[in-house]
């Protein structure tokens, strides 16, 4: 990533709008918002769900990368899904876009299992957090 956008040169902030909060925004309107929309008259929710992250995988045009993307849309179109909101959506969006910038910055390119491990703590118990928190009968 840091190759590719010449990360190390540009400030800090600029790439957090630039790289986590621009595409978060824009992305999440566009298929949590409008795309869920439209195809959300016409699924049920689970085809719903793996529909618009399917979409969203294929947006990022990365083969290598189409797996863990659509992954990602999917748990976002959930959590859509279960708000009722494009809100969430961002947030979790703009975190993680974020999280790539900073550990791109930091130069951390080997990726400690005891850091994938915390990571995965941490994302899970605000994962089950949220879904708790706005738990809605799903049809």
């Amino acid at each position: 990533m840091e190759q590719v956008l010449g990360l190390s040169s540009e400030p800090l902030w600029l790439l957090i709008i630039a790289i986590a909060l621009a595409p978060a925004i824009f992305e999440e309107l566009l298929f949590r918002g409008v795309i869920f929309s439209l195809l959300s008259k016409r699924l049920s929710s689970l085809k719903l769900v793996f529909a618009v992250g399917a979409l969203f995988g294929l947006f990022h045009l990365s083969v290598m990368r189409f797996l863990p993307t659509a992954s990602l849309g999917c748990l976002i179109t959930f959590m859509r899904l279960r708000s009722a909101s494009v809100l969430p959506c961002m947030f979790l969006h703009a975190g993680h876009n974020g999280l790539a910038v900073l550990l791109t910055r930091m130069h951390v390119t080997d990726l400690r299992p005891e850091l994938i491990l915390a990571a995965a703590i941490v994302g899970g118990i605000g994962l089950l957090s949220f879904l708790y928190l706005t738990r809605q009968p799903i049809d």
